[in-house]
């Protein structure tokens, strides 16, 4: 599901660092500062999740960072910043990398869980434990593969 219909896209395929030239400035919603519960309307944030559920992870990383300096609140900033690291692991899974995988993964997993011990969960309309738990079995594969990478489901309610 798109959350975002009319934001385009990249074009393919998605920028893996070190394999391709960087590719221009990614056009993103601008981002506004939210309480989570106000997910919804965050159009930087939902931005971010259609591009990560795309394949295009560094491209969310991206998109993500904006709202994730713009956030005051606690637990908004500490779910932004777990899923920068967690698209981040999904970049280095593309790469071929699952050191890094495991490193990344486990610091955004320690970020969600923050953010989800600060609002409750759902956080965002994501389903921290869920996604936490599905992060830990991905990463901790021999060889995580990125089309394994967990997938972002918001919840139809949020807290």
């Amino acid at each position: 599901m798109r959350w975002l219909p009319n934001w385009p896209l990249p074009r393919p395929p998605a920028f893996v660092p070190g394999q391709m030239p960087r590719p221009a400035a990614l056009r993103a919603p601008e981002p506004v500062d939210c309480p989570p519960d106000a997910w919804r309307s965050d159009e930087a944030y939902l931005y971010g999740v259609d591009l990560y559920s795309a394949g295009f992870v560094w491209e969310a990383h991206e998109a993500w960072e904006s709202p994730w300096r713009a956030a005051t609140d606690a637990a908004r900033r500490e779910l932004l910043q777990g899923l920068i690291q967690v698209a981040a692991a999904a970049v280095k899974a593309r790469a071929g990398r699952p050191s890094g995988v495991r490193t990344l993964a486990a610091r955004g997993a320690k970020r969600l869980d923050t953010a989800a011990a600060l609002a409750g969960s759902p956080v965002m309309g994501l389903d921290v434990s869920r996604f936490v738990s599905e992060l830990g079995a991905w990463a901790s594969s021999p060889a995580p593969r990125f089309a394994d990478r967990p997938k972002i489901r918001l919840e139809a309610q949020s807290r």
